[in-house]
Protein backbone atom coordinates (compact mmCIF):
# COMPACT_ATOMS: atom_id res chain seq x y z
CA UNK A 1 0.00 0.00 0.00
CA UNK A 2 1.30 3.30 -0.67
CA UNK A 3 1.63 5.09 2.64
CA UNK A 4 1.21 2.66 4.62
CA UNK A 5 1.97 3.27 8.47
CA UNK A 6 1.69 1.38 11.47
CA UNK A 7 0.40 2.45 14.33
CA UNK A 8 1.37 1.97 18.12
CA UNK A 9 -1.87 0.24 18.80
CA UNK A 10 -2.09 -1.95 15.89
CA UNK A 11 -3.77 -0.48 13.24
CA UNK A 12 -2.41 0.38 9.65
CA UNK A 13 -3.11 3.85 7.77
CA UNK A 14 -2.97 3.43 4.51
CA UNK A 15 -2.89 6.35 2.26
CA UNK A 16 -3.97 5.90 -1.50
CA UNK A 17 -4.44 9.11 -2.82
CA UNK A 18 -2.57 8.71 -5.57
CA UNK A 19 -4.36 6.07 -7.73
CA UNK A 20 -5.36 7.65 -10.87
CA UNK A 21 -4.36 11.00 -9.80
CA UNK A 22 -7.44 11.77 -7.54
CA UNK A 23 -6.04 13.66 -4.45
CA UNK A 24 -9.12 12.99 -2.10
CA UNK A 25 -9.41 10.44 0.38
CA UNK A 26 -11.59 10.54 3.67
CA UNK A 27 -10.92 8.27 6.76
CA UNK A 28 -12.76 5.36 7.77
CA UNK A 29 -12.54 3.61 11.44
CA UNK A 30 -12.41 -0.47 11.20
CA UNK A 31 -12.14 -3.35 12.97
CA UNK A 32 -8.20 -2.83 14.00
CA UNK A 33 -7.72 0.57 13.47
CA UNK A 34 -7.87 3.26 11.19
CA UNK A 35 -6.96 3.49 7.34
CA UNK A 36 -7.87 6.33 4.69
CA UNK A 37 -9.98 4.80 1.53
CA UNK A 38 -10.78 6.83 -1.26
CA UNK A 39 -13.81 5.92 -2.87
CA UNK A 40 -13.19 8.24 -6.12
CA UNK A 41 -10.21 6.08 -6.71
CA UNK A 42 -11.99 2.61 -6.03
CA UNK A 43 -14.87 3.74 -8.63
CA UNK A 44 -12.73 5.13 -10.97
CA UNK A 45 -10.92 1.53 -11.29
CA UNK A 46 -14.48 0.16 -11.43
CA UNK A 47 -15.36 2.28 -13.93
CA UNK A 48 -12.09 1.93 -15.79
CA UNK A 49 -11.81 -2.09 -15.85
CA UNK A 50 -15.75 -2.37 -16.55
CA UNK A 51 -15.00 0.01 -19.93
CA UNK A 52 -11.92 -2.35 -20.71
CA UNK A 53 -13.86 -5.90 -20.67
CA UNK A 54 -16.02 -5.29 -24.28
CA UNK A 55 -13.37 -3.79 -26.18
CA UNK A 56 -10.58 -6.63 -24.68
CA UNK A 57 -13.80 -9.18 -26.10
CA UNK A 58 -14.27 -7.53 -28.88
CA UNK A 59 -10.03 -7.96 -30.08
CA UNK A 60 -10.77 -11.75 -30.80
CA UNK A 61 -13.48 -10.11 -33.68
CA UNK A 62 -10.73 -9.73 -36.13
CA UNK A 63 -8.82 -12.69 -35.68
CA UNK A 64 -8.81 -15.13 -39.31
CA UNK A 65 -10.69 -18.17 -38.93
CA UNK A 66 -11.62 -21.09 -40.80
CA UNK A 67 -7.96 -20.31 -43.32
CA UNK A 68 -7.76 -22.76 -45.85
CA UNK A 69 -4.76 -24.17 -47.93
CA UNK A 70 -5.65 -22.04 -51.07
CA UNK A 71 -5.19 -18.71 -49.16
CA UNK A 72 -1.77 -19.76 -49.65
CA UNK A 73 -1.65 -20.39 -53.20
CA UNK A 74 0.41 -23.22 -54.90
CA UNK A 75 2.88 -23.52 -51.80
CA UNK A 76 4.45 -26.40 -50.69
CA UNK A 77 3.09 -27.41 -47.02
CA UNK A 78 -0.32 -24.33 -47.58
CA UNK A 79 -2.28 -26.78 -45.55
CA UNK A 80 0.41 -26.68 -42.79
CA UNK A 81 0.55 -23.20 -42.93
CA UNK A 82 -3.67 -23.00 -42.50
CA UNK A 83 -3.64 -24.87 -40.17
CA UNK A 84 -1.43 -23.36 -37.75
CA UNK A 85 -3.06 -19.96 -38.87
CA UNK A 86 -6.31 -21.55 -37.34
CA UNK A 87 -4.67 -22.80 -33.90
CA UNK A 88 -3.05 -19.72 -33.70
CA UNK A 89 -5.99 -17.93 -34.08
CA UNK A 90 -8.26 -19.94 -31.98
CA UNK A 91 -5.47 -19.41 -29.15
CA UNK A 92 -5.33 -15.86 -29.04
CA UNK A 93 -8.71 -15.92 -29.25
CA UNK A 94 -9.37 -18.10 -25.90
CA UNK A 95 -6.82 -16.09 -24.63
CA UNK A 96 -8.52 -12.71 -25.43
CA UNK A 97 -11.60 -14.03 -24.26
CA UNK A 98 -9.96 -14.93 -20.68
CA UNK A 99 -8.34 -11.53 -20.26
CA UNK A 100 -11.30 -10.12 -20.58
CA UNK A 101 -13.83 -12.55 -18.48
CA UNK A 102 -10.56 -11.14 -15.52
CA UNK A 103 -11.51 -7.62 -16.28
CA UNK A 104 -14.87 -8.14 -15.47
CA UNK A 105 -14.14 -10.37 -12.41
CA UNK A 106 -11.98 -7.67 -11.14
CA UNK A 107 -13.90 -5.20 -12.02
CA UNK A 108 -17.10 -6.94 -9.90
CA UNK A 109 -14.18 -7.89 -7.02
CA UNK A 110 -13.71 -4.08 -6.82
CA UNK A 111 -17.31 -3.01 -6.38
CA UNK A 112 -17.67 -5.59 -3.76
CA UNK A 113 -14.85 -3.94 -1.70
CA UNK A 114 -16.51 -0.77 -2.41
CA UNK A 115 -19.79 -1.98 -0.79
CA UNK A 116 -17.89 -3.77 1.68
CA UNK A 117 -16.15 -0.37 2.93
CA UNK A 118 -18.74 1.75 2.57
CA UNK A 119 -21.54 -0.81 4.65
CA UNK A 120 -18.84 -1.33 7.48
CA UNK A 121 -18.46 2.61 7.26
CA UNK A 122 -22.22 2.89 7.38
CA UNK A 123 -23.01 0.58 9.97
CA UNK A 124 -20.05 1.89 12.37
CA UNK A 125 -21.72 5.29 12.37
CA UNK A 126 -25.06 3.89 12.90
CA UNK A 127 -23.33 2.37 15.75
CA UNK A 128 -21.90 5.74 16.89
CA UNK A 129 -24.73 7.82 16.73
CA UNK A 130 -26.76 8.43 19.68
CA UNK A 131 -30.54 6.94 19.65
Amino acid sequence: MAGAQSWPGGGVHATVETVFGVPRSRQVEMGMGDFTVNFEALEQCRTELSGQAGPMAAAADGLPAGVSAGSFGDLDGAAGLADAVNAFSEAVGVEIDKAGERLTQVGVAVEAVIDSVRGTDQHNVRCLTPA
